[in-house]
């Protein structure tokens, strides 16, 4: 088994397969692979963009490089899928392929301990800037934005190059006072020091969107969403399905406009042309009777032609097993409780934080948010259903 410990990223390796390829065998407990949420049996796919399938002296080299972060694609061994977390009856078992996630991991010097701060990531701020990040941090939580922002801005300083962290905690202080324009600043400058920040991605996604240049935002939405794959990012992967769903929603009804506009454009056309053969038809002596019967039946051939062309779509397309029943809206995380009832994450757990751990539609059953189940067929469907039917999310209140 080959353990390179002097990488500093604190994770060890060998080939496995034909072709052979790279799997984790050791990682180092509270080590940096650890933090970063590597596991014992993920396949590596690539390091810092190389796909290193098959190439055993590349892959140490590329490891031993002098960077301080290592960007590595994983997929961890397919998981065995009961028919309860399906949500069908007599499916049995299902063995589910992983999908890739991203990982950055922070590398771990060779004699020298990492400084961290209160979110146990490494710190390389002197004591007055990282006493004014605590105090931005503060003021955040206590929802004074303008004053967190400034504090934010005293941390920055003159340092050269600007700490990207310190970039997206002003971001999102400017996100909340609906800056847009500065926000977009920050986040861009964000991507630049450090373009696989999940959180400099997402804000400047956001703020392309709520500024309208959609096609932007979902460019840097998208990226979020791949780079947020590791536990260390569940709490916002959420927020950035929400945002890359509305940009597509917004994509799609921007481009359903068009498509009105061009369809009465091509109806007024073809009316004219009809309008044209009826005064024809009258010119050259045919019966009033039979020109206008004639005319008529064109003009229902044409409605006929461009209702086929074109069907509108309204929510009752929606299948009602992907809607939710406690908030009627379909569903983008939906999880199972243990008596096979299905509801979105957020809904359930807020109506057992509110009203006591019990069913909402079943009294009798007792539910617990540690007892939900990701449903992830269910969720397979629905992001398929989405995909092709952009109109159907509905935005949280």
């Amino acid at each position: 088994m080959a353990q390179p410990p002097k990488t500093g990223l604190g994770l060890g390796f060998e080939y496995r397969g034909n072709p052979p390829v790279p799997v984790v065998t050791a990682i180092e407990k509270g080590g940096p692979a650890d933090l970063a949420g590597v596991k014992v049996g993920d396949t590596i796919l690539s390091v810092d963009g190389v796909e290193v399938a098959g190439i055993r002296s590349d892959v140490r080299e590329l490891l031993l490089n002098d960077r301080p972060q290592v960007c590595l694609v994983l997929q961890a061994e397919g998981s065995l899928l009961s028919s309860g977390a399906w949500g069908f009856i007599g499916m049995g078992s299902l063995r589910v392929p992983q999908t890739p996630r991203t990982v950055v991991i922070t590398r771990r010097r060779e004699g020298s301990q990492p400084q961290e701060n209160s979110t146990g990531k490494t710190s390389s701020l002197d004591p007055s800037a990282q006493a004014a990040k605590e105090r931005g941090k503060k003021l955040f939580q206590e929802e004074q934005w303008e004053q967190a922002a400034q504090a934010f801005t005293e941390a920055l300083g003159t340092r050269s190059p600007p700490d990207h962290t310190l970039l997206t905690n002003r971001a999102l202080c400017n996100q909340k006072l609906l800056r847009w324009d500065l926000v977009e600043q920050d986040a861009r400058l964000a991507v630049q020091l450090s373009e696989t920040s999940v959180k400099a991605h997402y804000l400047l996604g956001k703020s392309l969107q709520e500024m309208g240049r959609l096609e932007e935002a979902q460019t840097e939405l998208t990226k979020s969403m791949s780079l947020s794959s590791s536990k260390q990012f569940k709490s916002y992967r959420g927020s950035i399905e929400v945002a890359l769903l509305s940009v597509r929603k917004r994509l799609w009804m921007r481009e359903q406009a068009k498509q009105d506009m061009e369809d009465e454009l091509t109806r007024g056309k073809m009316m004219d042309i009809a309008d044209a053969c009826l005064a024809a038809a009258k010119a050259r002596g045919v019966p009033p009777e039979e020109a206008q019967a004639t005319y008529d039946q064109r003009v229902r051939a044409l409605c006929r032609v461009l209702g086929r062309a074109r069907r509108k779509q309204d929510m009752a397309d929606i299948p009602e097993g992907m809607v939710c029943k406690l908030s009627r809206r379909i569903m983008i995380d939906p999880v199972s409780t243990p008596h096979g009832q299905t509801y979105e994450r957020a809904d359930i757990e807020k109506h057992l934080t509110e009203k006591g751990p019990r069913d909402p539609f079943r009294k009798s059953d007792v539910v617990s948010k540690d007892s939900l189940v990701p449903n992830l067929a269910l969720k397979k469907y629905i992001d398929d259903f989405l995909e092709e039917n952009p109109w159907a999310f509905q935005e949280p209140p």
